[in-house]
């Protein structure tokens, strides 16, 4: 093989491997995109956030310990959050739910995830439910149902009710168990 052969087929063989490089690296795409996918856009500690109704009215109070914000998944991490809903009804009455947990992450407009323990409990006089608590809970803004395959404990002024595969739909205000329901009922003094 001559000299002009070899330096034509190394050149060829140059250009080739230059182009399998450049190939193979553009799938790599800008460095600092990943560092997008890995670290908050901001960290907050002691958070303390509010949003009102079109009406001027609170809607929703928010605390945490510590909350992160993640822009490339529209995702919220919160360390030891507490959620406060209000609720007001037709007849003026205003009911608070206060939910809290460990830890919790949100998907903005999307779905919401909380772990630990969760605990949900009525801030107002006479309610139907003192508590409800599990491990894990999530909820789907979309559909407004919340729902945990971990067993849950419903605690009332006179009964209680633990079961798994919980679903609580606050559209309708209906809740189920699909597995291992057990509702005990506490006597009061005066039905006896």
């Amino acid at each position: 093989m001559s000299t002009t052969s070899r330096s034509l087929v190394l050149g060829l063989a140059l250009l080739a491997a230059g182009i399998v490089i450049y190939r193979y690296s553009a799938g790599f795409g800008d460095d600092r995109e990943p560092q997008l996918n890995l670290n908050p856009v901001y960290t907050a500690t002691a958070l303390q956030a509010r949003t009102y109704n079109e009406h001027g009215q609170l809607e929703y109070q928010l605390s945490a310990d510590e909350s992160s914000y993640y822009i490339r998944h529209r995702l919220f991490h919160f360390v030891r959050p507490v959620l406060n809903e209000y609720r007001f009804r037709d007849n003026g009455r205003v009911e608070v739910w206060s939910i809290s947990a460990d830890e919790g992450s949100v998907i903005i407009n999307d779905k919401a995830h909380l772990k630990g323990r969760v605990v949900l409990r009525p801030l107002f006089d006479h309610p139907q439910l003192s508590e409800a608590a599990t491990g894990s809970l999530d909820y789907d803004f979309n559909t407004k149902l919340f729902s945990t395959p971990d067993e849950v404990k419903l605690t009332g002024p006179s009964w209680s009710d633990t079961g798994s595969n919980f679903q609580a739909d606050f559209n309708d205000s209906q809740i189920t168990f699909k597995g291992g329901a057990n509702v005990i009922y506490y006597p009061s003094a005066t039905s006896r």
